[in-house]
């Protein structure tokens, strides 16, 4: 899997941080005046939801997501395309810090157990698994 990706301290604080980058990064892909160079807040806060597969949030929030896409297709792979959209470096930077710290250790400590593990339960971005 591949995702457009950006971990904030907060959910509130990460969407407030990436929403005009990543309306900047597609009027740099796709050039203005496509409608996703002028995603509204209230679109975008929709497209990084729980159920959504746009990794923006804190970390806990992105940890739920990629359980859920794992629970979902068993992906063991997953690409954050981070540094879109003319970021700063210090915002990106910490965002990788925090995919290193604090998400992929609870992916990894979550999806070790089995390969192939049985789902009991996904709803709206929280996932529960029984070792096989």
């Amino acid at each position: 899997m591949a995702n457009h990706t950006y971990i904030g301290e907060t959910s509130r604080g990460a969407r407030d941080d990436f929403h005009r980058y990543y309306c900047n990064y597609w009027s740099q892909a796709l050039g203005a005046p496509h409608p996703l160079s002028r995603v509204s807040r209230s679109e975008f806060d929709r497209m990084t939801g729980p159920d959504t597969t746009l990794m923006v949030g804190s970390s806990q929030e992105v940890v739920d997501k990629l359980l859920v896409q794992h629970a979902l297709v068993g992906n063991d792979r997953f690409l954050a395309q981070l540094d879109i959209g003319a970021q700063p470096f210090k915002q990106v930077a910490r965002a990788i810090e925090r995919l290193a710290t604090e998400v992929a250790p609870q992916v990894r400590a979550a999806t070790a157990f089995a390969a192939t593990p049985t789902v009991l339960n996904v709803r709206s971005g929280h996932v529960q698994y029984a070792a096989v």
